[in-house]
């Protein structure tokens, strides 16, 4: 729930959707202080296709193309790249087992890949590519039980609902890419295209809600997906549902972790829980663990968000505790992030952080936006205390469903 802490930059992205499965973008960024590391893409464009089926024959493919012209600016100087020019084409291909439904959802799927390179390291070497192969599955199960909350029972009582739902969803997936002739030791390391090498991984999560339910007087409302899930139904419900817990534990196991993860076998133990105690309280709890370390904690996140006024001032209060990486310092710091919203179409938000170790402000910023419709208009300064008192004006101009951007108020749009 915090503020998303990062540089400033200056862009210009544009999108459009050409179908339900079918995504052009456009993205153009520049480096704007010289004390800034920044990845310029001068331009990047994508095309992405997403789950098409394959005639009546059960497949379904995926398929991204992205061009772009890249360089990486050092905030020294000294290790900036040559502006070079990147193509990247992925092709995937999945095919459900129905027959296994529903029961257990099984999705085998396979890729190939492609990228292009018109400079790597080796100056002596022009045009180079890479062609990379993978393939993996994907099991997952869902498991749902419903209590009945009626009849004066303690659950009514203390909740005033109907009935509970209890959702279990756990999923396991595989990936293995078996081939690529292009090792990312050969490329500028740019970002996670040259960083793609041959791997072998096994993905797990458990995620679970818990859901309410109660009848409405007001002829009821638009229900809501379940766990991330699309929702059909077109028809109103004669009653309301409430999430009141979600929870997600994930970890990532490598076979081989010597190759794979720096000779460790576990990735960080991730999980993140929120709780909607009512319609105008929240809170979540976002913890790293890391169990190659006795599952000491690596990152805490936790925060509580209240609407102090419905529908016109919210606050949230939250605190961060992370340990430090390389040879830095742990950090540990108090934030505060006040929005209101007094008209449809304005919002304005103030945040602060303070970092209790040195007893020193961290961070001070606002922000005031306007939306048009399917656009947004923001307007944020901030003072970082944190790195040597910069100052910064920015103006993002971004359609609203992209309005978030790590600042959990702003979804109401």
């Amino acid at each position: 729930m915090a503020k998303q802490e990062k540089e400033q930059e200056s862009l210009v992205s544009l999108r459009r959707n050409l179908g339900d499965n079918l995504h052009l973008g456009a993205l153009y960024k520049y480096r704007v202080n010289d004390f800034d590391e920044t990845i310029e893409r001068l331009p990047e464009l994508k095309l992405s296709l997403y789950q098409q089926p394959v005639f009546d024959s059960g497949l379904y493919m995926d398929l991204q193309a992205a061009a772009a012209n890249l360089r990486r600016r050092s905030a020294d100087g000294t290790s900036d790249t040559p502006r070079h020019g990147r193509l990247d084409l992925y092709n995937g291909w999945s095919y459900p087992l129905d027959w296994l439904s529903p029961y257990l959802e099984v999705r085998p799927w396979t890729f190939a890949r492609y990228t292009g390179y018109e400079k790597v390291l080796d100056p002596s070497r022009d045009f180079t590519d890479r062609t990379a192969f993978g393939s993996g599955v994907t099991v997952s199960q869902q498991w749902s039980k419903t209590f009945p909350a009626t009849g004066g029972g303690a659950l009514s009582e203390l909740f005033g609902v109907d009935s509970f739902k209890h959702l279990v969803v756990p999923e396991v997936s595989y990936l293995n890419v078996f081939s690529s002739d292009l090792s990312p030791g050969e490329t500028f390391g740019i970002d996670e295209v040259d960083s793609f090498d041959v791997t072998q991984r096994v993905s797990l999560s458990l995620r679970q809600a818990l859901v309410s339910r109660f009848n409405r007087e007001d002829g009821g409302q638009m229900e809501r997906p379940l766990l991330g899930r699309r929702n059909v139904a077109l028809k109103q419900s004669s009653f309301r549902r409430h999430h009141l817990l979600d929870s997600e534990v994930s970890l990532v196991f490598y076979p081989q972790g010597e190759r794979d993860n720096g000779g460790e076998d576990l990735s960080l133990l991730f999980l993140d829980h929120t709780l909607r105690a009512s319609e105008s309280l929240s809170l979540r709890s976002w913890i790293a663990l890391d169990p190659n370390d006795g599952f000491s904690d690596e990152r805490m996140d936790n925060s509580i968000r209240a609407e102090v006024v419905p529908g016109l001032f919210s606050a949230t209060l939250g605190n961060v505790n992370a340990k430090a990486v390389g040879a830095g310092e742990d950090s540990n710091f108090v934030y505060g992030l006040l929005s209101l919203y007094p008209q449809e179409k304005w919002r304005a938000q103030f945040y602060y952080a303070r970092n209790i170790q040195s007893e020193k402000d961290s961070e001070v910023s606002f922000t005031l936006g306007r939306v048009f419709h399917r656009y947004a208009l923001f307007f944020e300064y901030s003072f970082d205390a944190g790195e040597d008192d910069n100052q910064t004006f920015s103006i993002n101009f971004r359609p609203v469903g992209f309005a978030g951007s790590g600042m959990e108020s702003w979804s109401r749009w």
